[in-house]
C-alpha cells in the first residue's frame, strides 16, 4: 500500500517478505514506537490469509516516559536512579532483591506494572535527585532539556514512568 495515496501497488513474486513494521501503536502513549506503527500491514496480510507467527512477543521498555512514552534508558537506572512509588518507597527489593532496578527489562517492567495496579496508580516515578544537579546535566543533557520543557526538572523532580511497548 501506498502510504501517501493510499493505492494498494501490485508486485508479482514466487515468495515475498512482509515487512511493514510493528504495532506498538496499539498501546497509545505506553509505547516507544512511532505513530505508523499500527499493525495495519499485519492486518493486510491476515486478511488475505498470511499467518501472523508470535503475536504475543511484544517486549516493554520498563522506563517510558507516562505522558508520552519517550524512553528513559537503562542508563539513568546504572547510574543511580532509583524507582520509587508515589509515597516514595523503593519498590525493586520486592521483586529483584539482588538487582533491584538493575533487573532485566522484563523484571523491571512487570515490577512497575504490578506496583502500578497494585496502588492503583497510572504511574511510577524514576528518580535521579539524590545525585548532583551537575552529574544529572552532565550525564543526561538531552532527557534533562525534555524534561525541562514538560515541566519536569530531572535534577529536582520525580520521573513519572510506564513500561512502555518497545519491540513486537
Amino acid at each position: 500500500m501506498d502510504m501517501r495515496s493510499g493505492n494498494i501497488i501490485g508486485i508479482p513474486a514466487k515468495t515475498i517478505i512482509i515487512a511493514t513494521g510493528g504495532y506498538g501503536r496499539a498501546y497509545w502513549v505506553r509505547t516507544s514506537n512511532p505513530y505508523s506503527s499500527t499493525g495495519d500491514g499485519i492486518v493486510a496480510g491476515m486478511n488475505v490469509g498470511i499467518p501472523f507467527k508470535d503475536p504475543e512477543m511484544v517486549q516493554f521498555h520498563p522506563t517510558g516516559l507516562a505522558v508520552n512514552g519517550v524512553l528513559l534508558s537503562e542508563s539513568s537506572r546504572a547510574e543511580g536512579a532509583l524507582l520509587i512509588n508515589k509515597d516514595g518507597e523503593r519498590f525493586m527489593q520486592k521483586y529483584a532483591p539482588e538487582k533491584m532496578e538493575l533487573a532485566r527489562r522484563d523484571i523491571v517492567a512487570r515490577a512497575i506494572d504490578h506496583e502500578m495496579k497494585r496502588l492503583g496508580v497510572d504511574c511510577m516515578f524514576l528518580d535521579i535527585s539524590h545525585k548532583p544537579e551537575a552529574f544529572v546535566r552532565q550525564h543526561f543533557p538531552m532527557i534533562y532539556e525534555k524534561l525541562l520543557g514538560l515541566g519536569i526538572d530531572l535534577t529536582k523532580d520525580p520521573v513519572p514512568v510506564v513500561p512502555a511497548a518497545h519491540y513486537t
